[in-house]
């Protein structure tokens, strides 16, 4: 495998605490030293964010322990979306795979392992999509150490150039899509990611992920999840981009699997995505009561 290793790409703003515990965690990989980096720093545009920006630049200018680092400093502030559309693109220009990570995410020490494996063993199949490391906290039954699925997770995940090379975004079209589509994407209505394509639309966000499940979406494509996240969200709070509070997505213990065996078929796993599906519900019940409860104490 030492010599078929995905690089990495890796993507800071203004969390120099954040980013050296992400380092922190994949130089406990083992195959970390065989890995290729590619690190995109957004620039500030407030002057609080300077001092931060300007302690991530030391960072990684003096960083080692990787087989080559590929720096690129914004030269101005280029917002979230830019920084991150712009540098996958980049990036694929020169390389044929990769994992890619965002700066408040920590990794299980066999994280580039299960993600090496994954892209190795699904590199020939045009159905798989995306190689996800992170998963709900559900008990899954199965025999194998990952399944399939049909929407994604986008905290440490992973695909080809001749996938990421057809993503779309075009808010207004996906706009028009009828009710069956609808709830189809949003896993039988059991969880509104739909939502996001529509605050797209009036410009409330400007984010990447949603655009890249409905990419997939539209081609029938699959996603392979890990039956025990790989990865731990460290970014959920006030100061996040996006993701303000934990909702469903509540943060949790890492796997440290050493080893993996996965699906030879690629074909969703109903019973596990009915199980998603009813953990989104009862979610959804839950939150509503804490409403309720909330507004009468």
């Amino acid at each position: 495998m030492k010599n078929n290793i995905a690089p990495l790409v890796i993507f800071s703003f203004n969390r120099p605490n954040k980013i050296k515990k992400l380092f922190k965690s994949l130089k406990k990989n083992r195959l970390s030293k065989f890995s290729k980096i590619y690190i995109f720093q957004d620039n500030f545009k407030l002057k609080k964010d300077k001092k931060n920006i300007e302690q991530n630049v030391q960072f990684f200018n003096s960083l080692k322990g990787f087989k080559k680092v590929k720096f690129i400093l914004r030269k101005k502030n280029y917002g979230f979306y830019k920084n991150f559309y712009g540098g996958l693109n980049y990036f694929f220009k020169y390389e044929k795979r990769g994992i890619i990570l965002e700066d408040d995410l920590i990794v299980s020490k066999f994280f580039l392992n299960y993600m090496n494996m994954a892209l190795n063993k699904y590199e020939a199949n045009k159905n798989v999509w995306h190689i996800s490391g992170w998963n709900y906290d559900i008990k899954i039954q199965n025999k194998y150490d990952a399944y399939f699925g049909k929407h994604i997770s986008s905290w440490g995940w992973a695909t080809w150039r001749d996938r990421f090379v057809k993503y779309e975004k075009k808010p207004q079209k996906l706009s028009k899509w009828t009710n069956k589509q609808i709830k189809k994407f949003n896993l039988n209505n059991s969880y509104n990611f739909y939502s996001q394509i529509l605050r797209n639309c009036s410009g409330a966000i400007d984010t990447f992920a949603i655009f890249w499940y409905a990419t997939i979406f539209k081609k029938n494509g699959f996603t392979l999840f890990p039956k025990k996240s790989l990865v731990l969200n460290n970014g959920i709070g006030k100061n996040a981009t996006h993701t303000k509070k934990p909702g469903i997505f509540i943060n949790q213990k890492i796997s440290q699997k050493k080893s993996f065996i996965f699906p030879d078929e690629v074909t969703e796993d109903l019973i596990i995505s009915k199980k998603i599906e009813n953990y989104f519900k009862k979610k959804k019940i839950k939150n509503y009561f804490l409403r309720i409860l909330r507004f009468f104490n």
